[in-house]
């Protein structure tokens, strides 16, 4: 018979666990992403740490050091749109049309993620949808 051995969650915060949430944000994971790391706490524990003002990263408070975190990873995902974009232009021989169109709901996904984040907490604009557009090319006749 084999004996089932249960993974026990963080349950008490500590600077280290925190630290490693926050980095895996700054990442660009989500905290339910996160939290479904069996070594790490459930959401409502780390939420619950948020509210908690004696919880600590360095000299600021889990919750200040979360909304840094979740500024940064705002960043992290204009940075993951352009490469992207940037990764279809370079192989656009690559993509079908469906790997582009999803391709374009992505990055549009994050940069409105991005910028409704932003400018919630800061104000600022981090531009509008981006459009793919396929171009099908017929040879010139200089190219027969």
């Amino acid at each position: 018979m084999t004996k089932v051995t249960s993974i026990r969650r963080a349950r008490s915060f500590t600077e280290t666990v925190g630290v490693l949430i926050l980095t895996r944000l700054r990442e660009g994971e989500t905290l339910k992403q996160i939290c479904k790391d069996p070594n790490l706490p459930d959401r409502l524990t780390v939420m619950n740490w948020m509210k908690d003002g004696r919880n600590k990263v360095g000299k600021k408070s889990f919750f200040d050091a979360y909304q840094q975190a979740i500024d940064d990873r705002s960043l992290t995902w204009q940075d993951e749109a352009i490469d992207l974009l940037s990764n279809i232009e370079i192989h656009a021989d690559r993509y079908d049309s469906i790997r582009l169109k999803r391709a374009e709901m992505k990055a549009n996904m994050l940069l409105k993620v991005a910028k409704e984040h932003q400018m919630s907490r800061k104000g600022i604009s981090v531009g509008d949808n981006i459009e793919v557009v396929i171009k099908k090319f017929a040879p010139s006749p200089e190219d027969d």
